[in-house]
């Protein structure tokens, strides 16, 4: 975190530079999520699927 000691040329520098590594930070958040959420879905393909195959 900042230690507060910038002038007002650099706040601006600063908040356009944190905006983009929150950009950034979300990107890889959403990556992380989707592959979080296909492999859980693939999981449950092959569950189910054992499961139907099992049932029939």
């Amino acid at each position: 975190m900042e230690t507060g000691e910038g002038t007002k040329s650099t706040t601006i520098f600063s908040s356009m530079e944190e905006a983009s590594f929150h950009i950034m930070e979300a990107k890889v958040q959403y990556g992380a999520l989707m592959s979080i959420v296909s492999t859980s879905l693939y999981v449950l393909t092959k569950s189910t699927g054992s499961l139907f195959a099992s049932i029939l």
